[in-house]
């Protein structure tokens, strides 16, 4: 159960930091005019994936105890 909460808890972490990256980068992107900002945006959105994809295997491992 513990353990289950642990991979939760590290998922939504991963995914609120992925997404407060991705706001600021755009914000920064809009206001510089920058236009190649798709490079910028790529890590914090495989970093939004990782962390979905704990949180999954943090519900299923809760579902199953």
């Amino acid at each position: 159960m513990r353990k289950a909460i642990g991979f939760i808890v590290l998922g939504l972490l991963l995914s609120l930091f992925a997404i407060i990256l991705i706001i600021q980068i755009s914000y920064y992107a809009i206001k510089q005019d920058i236009d190649i900002v798709y490079y910028f945006l790529l890590m914090p959105s495989i970093v939004l994936i990782i962390g979905c994809l704990i949180l999954r295997h943090g519900i299923r491992l809760k579902k199953k105890s």
